[in-house]
């Protein structure tokens, strides 16, 4: 069930994505909702993010299932693979790795690495239809090679000579034998070659097998034929191909051409040539540089990755079992069944679904870390996105709930932060007065209480603010500004009336990266995309709901989420005293707590059980934040920045060069101070300026509700 976009205002292609998934096989159904006929719907959209499985494993949260979604906590952002620019490929470079599935010029793609670099070989089977006595065996190598591997019946004895070439022996005992005793072998973890591997036709969804055929399985089989004294035959040459010398793609087997081995230098899909990436064609984004193009060819890069970072991705998602993952099917069944009758009343391959009982019903296995808790699951829906006659914001009204029973801290994540405390003409939610009024009352009370808030550095869309081009940014801007600090019903500005120090309260957050790109150090903000909220490590909700309008009030976006409260506590501190925290919560807390302080790798002797005491929040939070934003201006010039409160400033500061133009050396010396991806939200950025769109641009003529 998948949002059906206008599609003069978001170029998501959901056609091209529900063609694939029909042709993928008959029992696959598919539905696009709603349709954008007069009188429809065309501001909210099915924003809601949503797997089930059997009606009894649900998956949820902020993760699109789209390209440039995958990230891990390193937050890479180069991913050139073996990639090098064009003008460095040699005349006789085969043209399968110069042109994307486009048939444009790529030239980010090349087998090639640092000659400084490493790596170990990879064997690839050829197909034995090539030569049936005798087959190939291709040694590839990331660097290109500059001997090749000698290996005999020794698995100790495998090392690289400068021999143009190289016998290699495998044993010729019984392939069904082999595949009997290495079944028998559980504990092994080396996996000996089977009939597929050596016959070259690994399954295109076994590309782990083929890996491990390259070493550790060829060398146990080898050793285990030699102590059975199995006869063996010689059966082919390898060779290393070099970077200016490789080896034409005929040599390599269709089904392994498919593969995303660690040295698929030589492949017939165009957009993969090269070593492995992470990101693939598409799924490389950086949303400020370009918006997707031609996402009907998702192996075609359409941004520079020679020039251009990636942009990672911050987000957070859950899986429920039981009966909450019962109410996520019926959810969906309930959505699919009123867009069935709407959109395909009379046709019978689409069927109407119907719900399990919740009678005699038996949780699943369950993955490994799983927690007990009580769960509670939430929606945003109304007529048009599920039927239903009454509006549901059962979202909103856990978030409300969710911060009156707060008592130490509120840790929120979330791409936007738009919100009223007055009565506001465009903006209705009051989640920030529900904010205003506890750390009020905390005040009052002389208690300690902190409010962790972290955002995207900068708004999702394509375009330079303070350009035509940024207007959307801006637009975006305004309204964050307006409910975090800017005019006289903004949270800090009510707070300073009302308490001593609006900053030993709140905490506004970014995150930034930084990396080398073609020998030139990089940097670029994470993209904040969770949707989550953390109470006194004992309530959270994640979700796909945003903090504005249109995810919370019901019946714009259609919107899913999660409230788990815990039932399974543990010894710590809150404040200094003693604490019972949640198991659940507190474990989601202290792993994004780390990964945003750079404490991966250990906590450095700082004690993240207690987040309220002034050592943690001022000494450590607020301090690395400020120190890796001052890093990042001083040597990269960052936009969104302080430095930069008017148009004028904004100008001038793009004119001047940062360290990393000035002083690369000293650059790279300041940049090994960085701590971590924290950075402190810009709030005096363009502070001087009217951020609103005119209304005489596209932005402006749009309706204020749709950025709210």
């Amino acid at each position: 069930l998948m949002y059906k976009e206008v599609e003069l205002a978001l170029g998501l292609n959901s056609y091209y994505s529900k063609t694939t998934l029909l042709n993928l096989h008959p029992n696959v159904k598919v539905l696009r909702h709603p349709d954008h006929l007069p009188g429809g719907v065309f501001l909210w959209a099915h924003h809601e993010k949503v797997v089930v499985v059997d009606q009894s494993i649900a998956f949820l949260g902020g993760i699109d299932l789209c390209y440039g979604r995958w990230d891990d906590y390193l937050h890479r952002l180069a991913d050139l693979g073996s990639a090098r620019p064009e003008q460095q490929l040699s005349n006789n470079t085969p043209l399968s790795q110069r042109h994307t599935d486009s048939g444009e010029q790529n030239g980010s793609l090349l087998n090639h690495t640092p000659d400084n670099q490493t790596r170990k070989p990879h064997i690839s089977f050829a197909d034995p239809e090539e030569s049936p006595r005798n087959p190939q065996i291709t040694l590839m190598t990331p660097n290109g090679g500059t001997g090749d591997l000698k290996m005999d019946s020794s698995v100790d004895n495998m090392s690289f000579h400068d021999e143009d070439e190289v016998k290699v022996e495998i044993p010729t005992e019984s392939l069904e034998n082999n595949s009997r005793e290495n079944n028998n072998q559980d504990n092994n973890n080396h996996k000996p070659l089977d009939s597929e591997e050596v016959d070259g036709k690994v399954p295109e969804d076994e590309t782990n097998r083929e890996h491990s055929a390259s070493e550790d399985a060829g060398n146990s089989e080898a050793e285990q034929s030699t102590e059975q004294g199995t006869k063996k035959k010689r059966v082919g040459i390898l060779k290393l191909p070099s970077v200016d010398h490789s080896s034409t793609p005929e040599y390599i087997p269709n089904r392994l051409a498919h593969t995303n081995s660690y040295s698929a230098g030589i492949s017939q899909l165009p957009g993969m040539e090269g070593e492995a990436k992470l990101w693939i064609g598409k799924d490389y984004v950086n949303f400020i540089a370009k918006d997707f193009v031609e996402l009907e060819k998702p192996f075609s890069d359409f941004i520079d990755r020679t020039t251009v970072p990636r942009m990672p991705w911050h987000d957070i998602g859950a899986v429920v079992y039981g009966k909450a993952a019962r109410d996520v099917g019926r959810h969906f069944i309930q959505r699919w069944n009123a867009a069935k009758v709407e959109k395909a009343k009379t046709n019978p391959t689409c069927p109407m679904l119907l719900p399990r009982s919740y009678e005699e019903f038996h949780t699943p296995r369950v993955v490994y870390g799983t927690t007990r808790c009580d769960v509670q699951i939430l929606r945003s829906s109304s007529k048009w996105s599920a039927g239903i006659s009454v509006t549901e914001k059962s979202i909103y009204e856990a978030y409300l709930w969710a911060i009156q029973q707060a008592q130490h801290y509120i840790y929120i994540e979330n791409q936007f932060f738009i919100s009223c405390l007055e009565n506001n003409p465009y903006v209705h939610n009051q989640i920030v007065k529900a904010l205003f009024d506890k750390i009020v009352q905390c005040e009052k009370k002389g208690k300690n209480f902190r409010v962790y808030v972290v955002l995207p550095l900068l708004p999702g869309f394509p375009g330079e603010i303070g350009t035509p081009s940024g207007l959307a940014i801006q637009a975006v801007f305004h309204w964050n500004f307006t409910t975090m600090c800017k005019g006289e019903n903004s949270l800090l500005t009510r707070l300073a009336k009302e308490v001593r120090d609006p900053y030993s309260y709140v905490s506004f957050c970014g995150l930034r990266t930084h990396t080398e790109l073609n020998g030139t150090p990089v940097s670029e903000m994470v993209y904040v995309h969770s949707k989550m909220m953390i109470v006194d490590d004992r309530i959270s909700i994640i979700g796909s709901a945003n903090i504005n309008d249109r995810s919370m009030i019901g019946e714009k976006d259609s919107e899913m989420a999660v409230i788990v409260t815990d039932t399974q506590m543990r010894q710590s501190r809150m404040d200094g005293e003693e604490y019972q925290a949640g198991v659940f919560s507190s474990m989601l807390r202290k792993r994004c707590f780390r990964e945003h302080l750079g404490l991966m790798d250990g906590d450095q002797g700082i004690d993240l059980e207690d987040i309220v005491c002034n050592e943690f929040f001022k000494d450590v939070w607020v301090k690395r934040a400020a120190v890796n934003t001052k890093i990042y201006d001083d040597v990269f010039h960052c936009i969104p920045t302080d430095r930069a409160t008017t148009f004028l400033s904004l100008n001038r500061y793009k004119q001047t060069e940062g360290l990393v133009v000035t002083d690369i050396a000293e650059a790279r010396r300041e940049l090994k101070r960085v701590q971590g991806n924290l950075v402190l939200q810009p709030l005096m950025f363009l502070n001087q300026e009217e951020l609103s769109p005119a209304l005489l641009s596209k932005e402006g003529m749009a309706p204020t509700e749709l950025w709210t």
